[in-house]
Parts: structure tokens; C-alpha cells; sequence
């Protein structure tokens, strides 16, 4: 997959060039020097607020930091690792290091610049063939302009520290030259370092192939990592010749780019390259591949790949965000937007993060849960149990994955809500929008909420006729829930929580479910008149009433729980003098 990724990146650099690189390249925080030919120069500070727009140098520098960095720490002209630029043209040295290893430091100059004057004293083997080659091609460096930089730096180094701010950010040092001498220095030291190492390298029909250096560590502490079943000198993980080596440094050096502007969801495809924050999603459908880069030192680290078909922004139902429970709702801390239409795959993602998730989605997706600073044991739990679900929901656009688990998500939530709030206007806005995605998703809009309705008229015509009898089990699980609801608000314990209620939305069959209802008719009958006619007929025609489907209607219990009780409505006046007759 990382192959179709490079080609599509190929096509795109083919036209842009470098500038496909260079336009999104970030300076890393530092005090930035260039230095003109008679040896002035200008001082630019590079901070975290630092815009690419508000510096008039910043594309200057950016083009020539880009083609000074190192390829790898392990790699570096100087020996000693004090100077991390890779060419004469440039210096990079930590502003510390200039007061902490002063005397060192001037070794090094002196060690770094004889190198560069002569590269070959460096390598040995393999390398050296490829550098001599080059070399062939390129020139010899110039020592006449690296001895007067030399000097510049040793007679200047340390004045502009004094100008620069303290702390171990960069010091970094551009001599003005054309892009074009930048680039052949460049050259000068990618190509014999460009391979992970020669030790790999093979030549076949008069080409060198060798192991590319992105994401690769290979070495012989590390044999695990090697195609044992393949031929001696051809173990190695893969293979690339120098021309596909050098395009794919350049693909994951546009990877780091992307990465260091916290933009590390790339989404690759016929139509081009597309780059998103964690908290933005593709606006257009998609076929193609998805790879999350982070930044990791001085690369970019390719943590998830992803095949990506049919990815649509747009839901095929929109979900009508419903009422379903006919609660009065504080707007102040509503999250739901009651009458309007959930379009996009975007603002379902937004809901759930809000309503379920704290939002905590995108840290529970991409991050190690265990990293996470999550106190609340609810969120763990779902964090643990669907986070692939969330991840190919957000990443992948697959509806499909969460229809089939937002229910059982949705209950789980609101059982957790009723147990560890003493409200429940969490637990009613989980549950109007767990029916408003039900319905959408089946098609039936507002199907839930006329039976609810209907359920609700026929109980109060039983009540005035005082007889009745349920004819389906939705009525029946929603008389429990209410008759549940009933019997706990009798509870006088200064603690309102609704851990018994939970009692009865985690019984699994019928049977459970009468016996709590009992059991809570023996604790808080006390508290209930003899006379009550509603209480008794809705009690008793619960009991008298057998479902035919043995497990519990979940969305019918909860929704008599949750619902207005309708044992406290107010009765008409006839009833209530009938009552007061009667008793």
C-alpha cells in the first residue's frame, strides 16, 4: 500500500516539483542567521506563533533548512554530533552546546570543515564508490569559499549567540547562495548516505538496490527484522534502486511536513492528497488510502494504514433529532438541538463525541487509552470496548460498523448515567437520540414516538374505565417502567440515585423483572393508598400479563422509566371524586 501512496505522491511532485515540499515545510523554533557575501547578515527569531506569511524570509529559509537537515542523527557529517547541518553552506548547532562544550565545539568546526572539503575521508567502502561517482558528476566542493566560511564562523560563532535568546533551541546559519548550489551540496550528502546502510546493498542487471532509511532501523542487533526464507544478500524487507530511494525520501519528508502542522490524517486518492487535523474530516467521497504520520524526532512515523472505499461525508439518512420523551429540557445544558437534522457523517461524530464521549473521541481513537487522563470508568470502558468502531467510523466513514453496536452502546450509556447522576437528563437526551438514530436508520421517522403516544392515550382510557389489558409487549414494558419509576420516587432516602432502577434495566427476562417489581411494591407500598385505583390496576394488569417474547424490550422499559409518570398526572375531576368515594 505505501507503493500506491508513493505513486499517487509522484504524480503530484511531477508537476509542483519541490515547492510540493518546501510550501508546507515548518522552521523548527530557533534564532535563524543569513549571512550576505561581505560577511553582514540578518537575524530572524522563529517561534512557536511564527506564520510562514509574516516573514519575509521564511520561504528563503524554509528551502535551505529543508536541503541543510540531517537524514538521520545516525548520519551526520560531523562526527561528533555537535553540528547538525549537512553542507558548508549551512551551520545548525544547539545554542547550549556553544557554552556548555565551548572548547569542543572548536574542534569540531575544525573536524567538520576538513570533512567537507573532502568527503571521501569520511566514507569508506560502498559509500565511497557511490560519493566518488558523484563526485565525477558534481565537482569537487569548493575549498576556497569553505576556508572563508570557516572563518567566518570560528571569528562570529559566538557574537551570535549573544544575540540569540538562551536555552538549547537552534542556532542556525545560511551563507547566501543560489538554491540550485544548496541542492548540489544536498546531493553531495544524500546520496551516499541515502540507504539505510550499504552493508544491504545489491547490484542487479548493472543497478544498485539497496534498504531505504524511512521507518527502518535494521541492523544486526536486530535479525528479527530480516526475510529469512529469501537467498544471503537478498533479506532485507524490500528493495530500491537509487532513482525510487530518492522519491521516496521525498514523499516521507512531505509526510513529516504535514505531520509537524499536527495535519497527520492523509487521505490519498485519484484526486489528489488530502491532509486533516484530527478534529476535520474529508468533505468529498473517497476511494483510496488512509496513513496517519506523526511526527518522530526528525521523521515521520506511518503509524495506521488503511484501504479506503466508498468514504461518504454525507449520511444516506439524515437522523432527525426527536423528543421522543416529551421532558421539559434546560437549554443551558442541552447538547441535542431537538428538530433539526443530523446530515453529515461529521455532525454525528460531534454528537456522540459531546453526548457520550466527553470529547474524548479523537484521544481514544489515536492515542493509547492508558495515556489518556480518563477518571470516569464509563468512559474507559467504552473507550476499550469500541474503539475500533469509533476509529473506523471517523477514519473510514464506516456506518455500517456503528449501526450495529449503537444500541447496545446507547443502553450501557444511559444505565451508566441513571446509576451515577441524580438526574436523569443525561440518561433522557441519550435516549431520544439512541430512537432518533433507530428510526432514521430504519426509515420509519417518529415511528417510536407515535406508539409511545398511543401507549399513553390507551392507559389513560384503562384508568377512567378502570379495567384493562395489554395486547403487545411494548405496552407492557412500558407500564413496568412506569410502575418502576412510580414505586422509586416513593424511595426517602436523601440520596435520589437510580441504582435500583438499574436493577431492573439489567434483568434480562420477564420473570426478573416482576420479581423487583415486587420486591420494591414490599419496600415502598407503604407509602401508597389502598385506594389508588391507577396504581392498582396498572399493578395488576402487569402481573396478570405474560410476553411473548421472554427478553426484556429494552427501548419499551427505558422508555417508561424515562418518560413523564402517568400515575401523577393530573386526574379529571370526575375520577377524582369517584376515588374519594370509593375510599
Amino acid at each position: 500500500m505505501l507503493q500506491e501512496c508513493i505513486e499517487i505522491f509522484k504524480k503530484e511532485y511531477l508537476e509542483k516539483g519541490e515547492n510540493l515540499i518546501t510550501d508546507n515545510y515548518k522552521l523548527g523554533v530557533g534564532d535563524y542567521f543569513i549571512v550576505k557575501d561581505d560577511g553582514s547578515y540578518k537575524h530572524v527569531v522563529i517561534d512557536k506563533k511564527t506564520e510562514p506569511k509574516n516573514e519575509e524570509e521564511y520561504s528563503y529559509l524554509a528551502e535551505r533548512d529543508y536541503l541543510s537537515s540531517l537524514l538521520d542523527m545516525n548520519k551526520p557529517m560531523d562526527s561528533t554530533k555537535q553540528i547538525h547541518s549537512n553542507n558548508y553552506l549551512s551551520f545548525y548547532v544547539k545554542n547550549n552546546v556553544l557554552t556548555e562544550k565551548k572548547e569542543k565545539l572548536r574542534n569540531s568546526i575544525k573536524s567538520f570543515y576538513e570533512t567537507l572539503k573532502d568527503p571521501r575521508l569520511k566514507y569508506k567502502g560502498e559509500k565511497k564508490k557511490n560519493y566518488e561517482e558523484l563526485e565525477e558528476k558534481i565537482g569537487k566542493p569548493d575549498t576556497d569559499k569553505i576556508d572563508k566560511i570557516q572563518g567566518w564562523i570560528e571569528e562570529n560563532l559566538w557574537k551570535l549567540q549573544e544575540e540569540s535568546a538562551k536555552g538549547k533551541d537552534y542556532i542556525k546559519i545560511f551563507f547566501d547562495a543560489d538554491l540550485e548550489e544548496y541542492k548540489k551540496e544536498n546531493e553531495r550528502y544524500v546520496l551516499p548516505n541515502i540507504y539505510n546502510s550499504t552493508d544491504f546493498n545489491v547490484v542487479i542487471d548493472e543497478k544498485t538496490f539497496g534498504l531505504p532509511n524511512n521507518n527502518l532501523g535494521l541492523n544486526a542487533k536486530k535479525p528479527f527484522l530480516e526475510n529469512k526464507t529469501r537467498k544471503k544478500k537478498y533479506t532485507v524487507p524490500y528493495l530500491l534502486n537509487e532513482e525510487d530511494v530518492f522519491l521516496q525520501k521525498k514523499f516521507f519528508d512531505y509526510l513529516f511536513n504535514w505531520a509537524c502542522k499536527n495535519r497527520r490524517n492523509i487521505y490519498f486518492s485519484q484526486n489528489g492528497i488530502e491532509q486533516f487535523t484530527d478534529k476535520d474530516l474529508p468533505s468529498k467521497k473517497i476511494n483510496g488510502y488512509y496513513m496517519r504520520a506523526v511526527k518522530n524526532k526528525s521523521e515521520a512515523e506511518i503509524q495506521r494504514f488503511d484501504v479506503i472505499t466508498n468514504y461518504n461525508p454525507y449520511l444516506e439518512n439524515r437522523i432527525k433529532v426527536l423528543d421522543y420523551l416529551k421532558k421539559t429540557h434546560d437549554s443551558k445544558y442541552a447538547k441535542l438541538n431537538y428538530g433539526h437534522e443530523i446530515e453529515s457523517l461529521k455532525a454525528l461524530i460531534e454528537t456522540i463525541n459531546s453526548l457520550i464521549l466527553k470529547g474524548k473521541m479523537y484521544g481514544i481513537i489515536f492515542e493509547n487509552i492508558k495515556d489518556l487522563k480518563i477518571a470516569d470508568s464509563r468512559l474507559k470502558y467504552i473507550g476499550n470496548m469500541y474503539k475500533d468502531v469509533f476509529y473506523n467510523l471517523v477514519v473510514r466513514g464506516d456506518l455500517d460498523g456503528f449501526i450495529k453496536i449503537y444500541r447496545k452502546l446507547f443502553i450501557y450509556c444511559i444505565k451508566s448515567s441513571l446509576i451515577n447522576s441524580n438526574y436523569d437528563f443525561e440518561a433522557c437526551e441519550l435516549f431520544n437520540l439512541m430512537l432518533s438514530i433507530e428510526d432514521s436508520f430504519e426509515d420509519k421517522e417518529g415511528r417510536f414516538m407515535t406508539q409511545v403516544k398511543d401507549i399513553r392515550e390507551k392507559l389513560k382510557k384503562c384508568f377512567e374505565k378502570k379495567e384493562g389489558e395489554f395486547v403487545n409487549d411494548r405496552e407492557y414494558y412500558f407500564a413496568i417502567g412506569q410502575l418502576a419509576q412510580f414505586l422509586l420516587s416513593k424511595k426517602k432516602s436523601t440520596s435520589k440515585t437510580h441504582e435500583s432502577t438499574v436493577r431492573f434495566i439489567e434483568a434480562k427476562y420477564d420473570e426478573k423483572l416482576k420479581k423487583e417489581l415486587v420486591h420494591l411494591f414490599k419496600r415502598y407500598g407503604y407509602d401508597i393508598n389502598r385506594f389508588n385505583t391507577r396504581f392498582n390496576l396498572l399493578f395488576s394488569m402487569v402481573m396478570d400479563y405474560t410476553p411473548e417474547n421472554k427478553k426484556v424490550d429494552e427501548s419499551g422499559l427505558l422508555c417508561g422509566i424515562l418518560s413523564n409518570c402517568l400515575l401523577y398526572e393530573k386526574m379529571d375531576k370526575a375520577i377524582i371524586e369517584n376515588e374519594n368515594e370509593e375510599a
